[in-house]
């Protein structure tokens, strides 16, 4: 059995197969649900500690690492909370944004500067409704910190009467299903000193790993709907619906073999890329016209699809505003804008603070 104390494993220094030497690596914690408790995994300075983390010794692990949420946040059981439906009614305000990819930097300067969090970094955004439109994983290196940042701030919100919605993207199915080409090289550190392979420091014994599981594909919120991708019409004369893609996307996507989910002719319909994580013709496709986007959007009665996967330098539109792209391309860390929405209309926030209106007419370039 663990002892409570603290193991230390004094790696301080050590190379990886190609022979660099690898310093300074902080990453974690990373939380593991046994039958002797909940055990936690970090690395300072490229030392790897161990500890059961208990409600005695919480307090010390939250100071650390800046939790915004208690003890009891890490017992819960995500797996009898998935809803499939998704749908949300009346929300009088929204912001939207996506492709994170571990530039928890400029995430945090994003929300502080468009009100969604304060300078302690704790939810201010009231009622509203945030939403991510996928993609907090890979290519960056602080992929681990965004993350535990949106479990707190999901926590908060609910609290104050609002909602956090984290959509999975291409890159959250890709690491639960074990695909880590894009993983940032201080991972494959992580991998090393905890002797687990990046995906299983994400499976459904972990509570982040069980947490992402609950999470949908596509949701929609009054008139709008978000996925990743986006919903193909290829989806439409399928007849897939939201709940079918969400429990779909839990029930024989997440954490299965690639090969045997292109085995199913449905499972790789929504896998590949007509699915809802992979999906561009919004934007690339040359044949996609405004009668496309009429047929997703009657289908699933909204009005309105917003989007990531496909980068720009700011929110971008078309067909006036019945697409809206939010991919702003922050997986850059230089900059990036998030996309709000009240009863006024759709505004563009930036990361100074400036709320711009979004033109009426097709934006697209």
């Amino acid at each position: 059995m663990l002892s409570i104390s603290l193991i230390i494993f004094n790696l301080f220094t050590f190379s990886l197969a190609n022979g660099d030497e690898i310093q300074n690596t902080n990453d974690g914690p990373y939380l593991f649900k046994t039958e002797e408790g909940i055990v936690g995994k970090w690395v300072e300075d490229s030392t790897l500690f161990q500890e059961i983390i208990t409600a005695d010794n919480y307090p010390k692990l939250q100071s650390k690492f800046n939790f915004k949420f208690g003890f009891d946040a890490l017992t819960q059981d995500f797996s009898s909370q998935i809803d499939y439906v998704q749908e949300y009614e009346g929300i009088d305000s929204l912001v939207a944004f996506s492709d994170i990819h571990g530039q928890y930097d400029l995430y945090i300067q994003l929300l502080k500067a468009n009100g969604i969090i304060d300078n302690d970094m704790n939810w201010s955004y009231g009622t509203g409704h945030m939403v991510i439109v996928g993609d907090i994983f890979d290519r960056g290196d602080k992929v681990t910190e965004v993350l535990w940042h949106v479990f707190g701030l999901q926590k908060q919100a609910e609290k104050a009467g609002g909602k956090v919605h984290l959509v999975l993207g291409n890159h959250e199915v890709m690491v639960l299903n074990n695909d880590l080409r894009y993983i940032h090289d201080k991972y494959k550190t992580t991998e090393t000193l905890t002797s687990t392979t990046y995906d299983q420091l994400y499976a459904d014994n972990t509570v982040l790993g069980q947490w992402l599981r609950s999470k949908p594909v596509a949701i929609k919120i009054n008139d709008m709907i978000f996925a990743h991708g986006g919903l193909s019409p290829t989806l439409v004369n399928n007849d897939v619906s939201i709940e079918k893609i969400n429990k779909t996307f839990a029930d024989q996507i997440l954490g299965q073999n690639r090969a045997s989910i292109l085995r199913d002719e449905f499972l790789e319909l929504l896998y590949r890329s007509n699915g809802p994580i992979w999906y561009r013709g919004y934007f690339y496709d040359d044949k996609f016209t405004e009668q496309s986007i009429d047929s997703v959007l009657n289908y699933y009665d909204a009005n309105h699809a917003i989007v990531g996967h496909c980068s720009y330098d700011s929110v971008i539109t078309r067909f006036n505003n019945k697409i809206l792209g939010v991919d702003t391309s922050i997986k850059r860390g230089e900059n990036g804008e998030v996309l709000k929405w009240n009863s006024g209309g759709y505004f563009k926030g930036t990361l100074s603070g400036e709320v711009k209106a979004l033109p009426k007419a097709t934006a697209f370039p």
